[in-house]
């Protein structure tokens, strides 16, 4: 597997999880704001059941002070109550708790008013079950059923009675001790426990659904941050494992290719890289490998290319140096005999002049000067060959130059012409003794 396949799918991967993780945040947001509407729901459902207690503590508190004082702001303090609680009056804005504790004390509102919304529409509103709604229905029943023995104590404390169809329209003196006796009886006691029992159950009723609900989104939550944890684990892994795959198979390698590389520029053409896979870093292992055998052989070739040409250098030189020794004998051969045609010619010269056979002196001078020029090239070639060979001599001397420019050569006897001629001929050998020992050539001389 290439380098490229293998960490592309580690990203992607890693990309996928994250993606993942973040899904799972989202979830988890979503399901804390779940688990807080349910609190609020648990906490509103606690406070629509605490009003209607409140307002049947507050439905009693309001009759039991007007019985004992007789003064009209309590019984309207009552109607109030019993209008805001059934929708016919404004209901105050955060209502409850001690409200009418300042208004029984003060006369003032607390707060200022709302929309009239009845306690039964907002607790159809909650989306009770209907188990609880009919718990908490069965309270407000029981307290409008307390209302009655509310209503029946302050009639009597103004001399009201009800008549044949329940309405207190027969009057009469009052009666302040059944009032107190209707507020404080054993019937007004149950029919208050009739009142806070529905109320206690539907409370723990709404406690057990809203723990059960909470639960569930508590253990959905836990199961998100496990989930969550699980997955950035194995993303941690896989960026260990990727970290492990890139030291392994692209640092090392690469270290050792660099290692590799500075050994070939000092020279060491003979280090090789280990080939381990056959991803790009081993691809690029053989190439290296490939090219370092190709310089190796290059240097190769070139150190025996450098060795045969030494050889025939050698060989050249040895060459040249029979070639030189060659010439430089041959030279020397072609000399003499040379020598010897040049005193003959200028001796035939001279008899042809002492006979006066002028017709021969033009072949003999063109046979001279034939001679002179091919003497010339023997001594020119004699020459090189001893500066080839090492054998060329120089002296350093000091001359005149004025005389050699100005004076013109003085005229040479035919006396000095014959002892050049005997020099020569003496100097080749063999070829000149016979000369020397001739009568006639001695007379001339």
């Amino acid at each position: 597997m290439s380098i490229w396949k293998g960490f592309s799918a580690i990203v992607i991967t890693v990309i996928a999880l994250l993606a993942a993780i973040l899904y799972l945040m989202v979830l988890e947001v979503q399901n804390q704001h779940a688990l807080a509407a349910a609190e609020a729901r648990h906490y509103a459902s606690f406070k629509l059941a605490d009003e209607l207690r409140q307002s049947s503590d507050g439905l009693t508190r309001m009759a039991r002070t007007f019985v004992v004082t007789g003064e009209p702001v309590f019984k309207e303090y009552f109607r109030r109550i019993l209008a805001i609680r059934n929708g016919e009056a404004p209901r105050p804005e955060n209502y409850g708790g001690i409200y009418w504790d300042f208004v029984a004390v003060t006369g003032e509102k607390p707060s200022l008013d709302g929309e009239p919304v009845a306690l039964r529409t907002l607790m159809r509103r909650m989306g009770f079950t209907n188990e609880e709604f009919a718990k908490l229905r069965e309270a407000q029943d029981n307290s409008d059923e307390l209302v009655g023995f509310e209503e029946q104590a302050m009639a009597a404390v103004k001399g009201l009675y009800p008549d044949a169809d329940g309405r207190y329209a027969v009057r009469g003196k009052p009666d302040m001790a059944l009032a107190r006796d209707l507020m404080h009886s054993p019937a007004y006691h149950r029919a208050k426990v009739a009142i806070m029992a529905p109320i206690g159950e539907f409370t723990e009723m709404v406690a057990a659904r809203t723990q059960d609900e909470a639960g569930v989104l508590r253990k959905h939550a836990t199961t998100l941050v496990e989930t969550a944890i699980g997955l950035m684990v194995l993303a941690v892994g896989l960026l260990g494992l990727g970290f492990v795959l890139l030291q392994q198979r692209v640092v090392r390698p690469a270290l050792e290719l660099a290692t590799a590389a500075n050994r070939a520029e000092r020279g060491e053409y003979d280090s090789r890289v280990s080939v381990r896979t056959e991803d790009e870093i081993g691809q690029l292992a053989r190439a290296f490998n490939q090219m370092a055998d190709a310089i190796e052989g290059d240097i190769n070739v070139r150190e025996r290319t450098t060795a045969e040409l030494a050889q025939a250098r050698e060989a050249a030189d040895l060459a040249n140096r029979t070639k030189s020794a060659f010439l430089a004998n041959m030279s020397h051969e072609l000399r003499t005999p040379m020598n010897a045609i040049l005193g003959y010619s200028e001796m035939l010269m001279e008899e042809a002049e002492d006979v006066g056979q002028d017709d021969f002196i033009p072949d003999l001078k063109k046979i001279n000067q034939a001679g002179n020029h091919l003497l010339s090239l023997i001594n020119d070639v004699l020459d090189l060959s001893k500066i080839e060979s090492g054998k060329m001599e120089a002296f350093a001397e000091t001359f005149d130059i004025v005389p050699l420019s100005t004076r013109s050569p003085a005229p040479r006897s035919r006396s000095w012409r014959r002892t050049v001629i005997i020099s020569r001929l003496s100097a080749a050998n063999s070829w000149a003794r016979p000369f020397r020992t001739s009568p006639r050539y001695a007379s001339r001389c």
